[in-house]
């Protein structure tokens, strides 16, 4: 099961009851090796706001488009990053 690296405690437990809520939906309408990948995934994600944030849409089985939209997410901040640190240079 997931092991939460930051937040506090009730988020913590918040993203937990909101992981098994997910994984119990499997799987999610998606053939059994693309949903075992998306399993082991959640299973590996380290930051409850991951699963505060995409409640909703997790909650509804859009798995899959959660985690992409996640990495966008993660993809543009680390750009914006990098960016600025050409800039300070």
């Amino acid at each position: 099961m997931t092991s939460f690296k930051s937040g506090t405690e009730g988020q913590q437990k918040l993203a937990t009851i909101i992981c098994r809520q997910t994984l119990k939906q499997y799987p999610w309408g998606l053939n059994a090796n693309t949903a075992d990948k998306i399993t082991l995934r959640l299973e590996a994600m380290t930051s409850p706001l991951f699963f505060i944030k995409y409640k909703a849409a997790l909650e509804d089985g859009d798995v899959q488009q959660c985690l992409s939209q996640y990495d966008e997410d993660n993809y543009q901040r680390r750009a914006r990053f990098a960016q600025s640190r050409a800039r300070k240079s």
